[in-house]
């Protein structure tokens, strides 16, 4: 017999590591679940996107009642620098992406008071687009003859579901609600 050298001891077959087959699968289910956990974040960042912008709007419509019963009238105009005889309310005008709040005096005229507030984006108001409400000074109500509601919405973003949030405002009282 031929002496080749020492025989090395051979060792069992070791169980230690893992298949290419299990890390793939492992790697896929993880995935699939942190994808799961990326479209429910981003719903809930969109409802509360809407809610906030939402509750944003009911604060400025508040804030149009308060000037309102106020009864405070701009001191000039942008347009020209006359004062506001009569102060018939405080108005807020809608559009699709925007809402602006201001003075409405028998004038007409545009005051430095209007302030516009635009919407985060990709929120908007839901069609049809509330005709301008006026909230008349002194507690003498709002123009409103029904009760309207506002209601805010989120686009679609890729797999996830549309958000939305109402504001209602109370014929004749002025009351505002969510």
């Amino acid at each position: 017999m031929k002496n080749t050298g020492p025989v090395l001891p051979v060792r069992p077959k070791s169980e230690n590591g893992f298949t290419l087959i299990e890390l793939i699968v492992t790697v896929t289910i993880i995935m699939l679940l942190s994808g799961f956990a990326v479209v429910r974040y981003t719903e809930y960042n969109n409802r509360q996107r809407v809610k906030q912008s939402a509750l944003d709007l009911k604060s400025n419509l508040r804030f149009a009642q308060q000037k309102a019963v106020s009864g405070q009238k701009p001191v000039t105009s942008v347009a020209v620098p006359q004062p506001c005889t009569t102060l018939e309310g405080y108005e807020v005008r809608f559009t699709e992406t925007s809402y602006t709040v201001g003075p409405k005096c028998t004038e007409g005229t545009s005051y430095s008071e209007d302030i516009t507030i635009p919407l985060p984006v990709g929120i908007t108001i839901v069609a049809p687009i509330p005709d301008p409400i006026v909230f008349y000074p002194l507690n003498r109500g709002v123009s409103l003859t029904t009760d309207q509601t506002i209601t805010l919405k989120t686009g679609l973003g890729f797999g996830t579901e549309e958000a939305q949030f109402s504001i209602k405002i109370s014929a004749y009282s002025g009351t505002i609600s969510e």
